[in-house]
């Protein structure tokens, strides 16, 4: 063999070798784009929360934050969650990951279809391995060849909402508010005078009234991420801003007394 042939020889071999390394470069990039996807879409509904399996399935179909992949919900599975901390339930995703590889010689392009599952508690995914890289968050399992798309029941639990105008009516309830008036009797005008939500579902918070021995009111409506607080100190009436680290569960809370609490901000 020439010298000529033998380089010709070794030329080809590398650029074969170098197509076939594209393509597997290609299918690995595709499947770590398809399981990536997934593990995305689990991180951006990570904070919210949930008292079921089909509440966290109907955020995952609300994302649609454009992932690489395309991603389709293919299974809901409810678990008995005794504790909080239980878990709820597992969600199952198809994900195709379609990937343009330029080769050498021709544009090729590779596909991969992943299904993956992963588990989720009321307070957000239940990571593999405690962790919150792409493997930790979902779990990869061979497709069934029957697979298809799921859709999440319906939502027909109430929402609660602080209705519109509600500062006002407080704040107006406690300056009229007479000497010796009890919570409840102040709770029941407030109700009285609230605007009906208008949205689906909706209804308004429930009031909750504290009077104190030396006559102080206290006011609040909502919850931890939309709480409106209102005092009466003295015969002043004024709207309360709490920190919102005391709103939240285990602390404070959005109940009538921290409006008349020190909330002077703890760092």
């Amino acid at each position: 063999m020439s010298r000529a042939t033998s380089a010709m020889l070794v030329l080809l071999l590398a650029v074969t070798g170098a197509v076939l390394s594209g393509c597997a470069v290609a299918e690995s990039t595709a499947h770590s784009s398809s399981r990536g996807s997934v593990a995305q879409l689990v991180r951006d509904i990570a904070h919210r929360r949930a008292d079921d399996i089909d509440q966290w399935a109907r955020y995952a179909e609300n994302a649609n934050y454009g992932y690489a992949a395309q991603i389709t919900l293919v299974g809901i599975h409810p678990h008995e969650a005794a504790e909080l901390t239980d878990t709820l339930g597992t969600l199952e995703f198809r994900a195709v990951s379609h990937i343009e590889n330029m080769g050498l010689f021709a544009a090729q392009s590779q596909e991969y279809t992943g299904c993956y599952r992963v588990d989720f508690t009321r307070y957000g995914p239940e990571a593999t391995s405690g962790g919150w890289g792409d493997r930790d968050l979902v779990d990869e399992f061979d497709c069934p060849d029957d697979v298809a798309a799921v859709a999440p029941p319906e939502d027909t639990s109430t929402v609660y909402v602080i209705p519109d105008g509600a500062e006002q009516v407080v704040s107006a309830a406690l300056a009229d508010a007479a000497a010796g008036a009890t919570a409840a009797g102040i709770a029941d005008g407030i109700r009285a005078q609230l605007a009906v939500p208008a949205g689906e579902r909706e209804a308004a918070f429930p009031v909750d009234v504290v009077v104190t021995a030396d006559g102080s009111i206290g006011v609040a409506m909502g919850d931890a991420d939309d709480c409106l607080l209102v005092q009466r100190v003295d015969g002043v009436v004024a709207t309360v801003s709490a920190p919102r680290v005391y709103l939240q569960p285990g602390e404070l809370g959005c109940r009538a007394g921290t409006a008349l609490a020190d909330l002077t901000p703890p760092h």
